[in-house]
């Protein structure tokens, strides 16, 4: 079974993307800046908007509403990864966004 290492994460947050990339750049051990991304933990983080993003009052009001937050931070290896280190970048990631008032969803996989 091949298994996709890939995972995103939803964000909803007032923060600049500027910022939550500075919090991962100062807060992750080892993150580096790599062109418009950072790399870490042999993963490429790569924030981007959703292009889904909406405010409707009846869709933040659904269980879906995770779909349409403003950001969407793509993850991907460049390096021999497993499933165990992907777990632990994508609970960091969320420990960290959360610890800093964002509210995070995991899009992948596998489960935390």
């Amino acid at each position: 079974m091949i298994v996709d290492f890939t995972f995103s994460i939803m964000i909803d947050s007032n923060l600049a993307e500027s910022i939550i990339n500075n919090i991962f750049l100062s807060s992750l051990d080892g993150a580096s800046k790599s062109g418009g991304c950072i790399a870490y933990s042999d993963n490429i983080l790569q924030l981007i908007p959703n292009t889904l993003h909406c405010k409707k009052d009846e869709i933040i009001e659904s269980d879906d509403a995770w779909l349409y937050w403003r950001l969407d931070l793509n993850v991907f290896p460049i390096g021999n990864v497993t499933v165990d280190n992907q777990r632990k970048v994508a609970h960091q990631i969320i420990s960290l966004l959360e610890k800093h008032g964002a509210c995070a969803e995991l899009v992948a996989e596998f489960e935390l």
